[in-house]
């Protein structure tokens, strides 16, 4: 018995496309590497390498890219007419607020239901215990320290 089987070769050609390049810097002229570029409305995209260059295939109809990276403010940049595109990244100012770190997520400090304790290490230093978890009883809530030694 003989199998013949014919493989039929299909070329998908990419007609009227763009080639866009460039080099995404700091402020101060340094490189950043892993700057997310994408075609905007679509989800190709490409990221920067150490040295901040990166390349991005454009398809037809499309017209600008988005560029963001954490730290720096997101920008959309139209690239008709372009195929060489630097960007200097400016860092995005924000004031940040307190926040708790609860496990699964995260909440501000004024909305915490519940108790928040601190002690420095020097407070620890001047109480005269024998072990830690009896210099840690009473001074936060909730914790329990049992000693089994009858101390």
């Amino acid at each position: 018995m003989t199998l013949l089987v014919f493989y039929q070769s299909i070329i998908f050609s990419q007609e009227n496309v763009t080639v866009i390049s460039g080099k995404i810097v700091a402020q101060d002229g340094e490189p950043l590497p892993g700057v997310n570029i994408v075609v905007s409305g679509t989800t190709t995209g490409v990221i920067t390498n150490i040295e901040g260059n990166y390349e991005i295939t454009v398809p037809e109809g499309y017209t600008k890219i988005a560029i963001s990276y954490v730290g720096y403010e997101s920008r959309e940049i139209d690239i008709t007419g372009r195929t060489i595109v630097n960007v200097t990244m400016i860092p995005e100012i924000s004031e940040l607020s307190e926040v708790v770190v609860i496990g699964y997520s995260e909440q501000k400090r004024e909305t915490l239901t519940g108790s928040i304790s601190q002690i420095k290490g020097k407070d620890l230093v001047l109480s005269p215990q024998p072990n830690v978890s009896n210099s840690l009883a009473g001074r936060f809530s909730g914790l329990i320290a049992n000693n089994r030694a009858g101390e």
